[in-house]
């Protein structure tokens, strides 16, 4: 699937709280040697998470990319489940996940081992506010933490107008 078609199936899934306001973008560096780019997530214009082949390999493999001697270098080769646990994955793991996200439910997005699935599943609409309530923020990655702020935020200030109409109702009717 196209990006832009994944980028439009992706956000018209966003609850009303995140509508306008939460983004999904890829770049591409044509003058990079690699040619390789970025995805990344805006929340009201600011970048919020990105992730990007160099990062992850840097991450995985440790400082080779400027090493001066190669020789003499080893990798590190942090384990796969350490970076995931940490949110860096190589953009392209990250555009098939997202592809495949489109296809699960919303426990099994959750159940994701990528914070950004999870992230998504918190925006998706079908996502409810009993279902974020039971959510353990404890040990969630801090995309996912700020994600359902915007959530339960949204719904606390859509009840507060509620509660405010219904209340003017009240004093007009008495």
């Amino acid at each position: 699937m196209r990006w832009s078609k994944l980028k439009q199936r992706v956000e018209e899934r966003f609850a009303p709280e995140a509508v306008g306001r939460v983004e999904v973008h890829v770049t591409r560096y044509h003058r990079a040697n690699d040619r390789e780019g970025e995805l990344f997530v805006t929340l009201d214009g600011t970048k919020t998470y990105g992730a990007s082949d160099w990062n992850y390999f840097a991450e995985k493999y440790g400082n080779a990319f400027n090493s001066p001697n190669l020789k003499n270098w080893k990798p590190m080769e942090e384990d796969d489940d350490d970076l995931l646990a940490r949110g860096i994955w190589s953009q392209h793991e990250l555009i098939a996940g997202m592809s495949e996200s489109l296809n699960q439910t919303i426990d099994d997005m959750l159940a994701s081992p990528h914070p950004l699935i999870r992230a998504l599943a918190i925006l998706d609409v079908r996502c409810g506010q009993r279902r974020l309530a039971k959510l353990d923020l404890e040990i969630e990655h801090e995309l996912v933490v700020r994600f359902h702020g915007l959530r339960t935020a949204g719904h606390r200030a859509s009840l507060d107008t509620v509660q405010q109409s219904h209340s003017r109702s009240e004093e007009a009717s008495a």
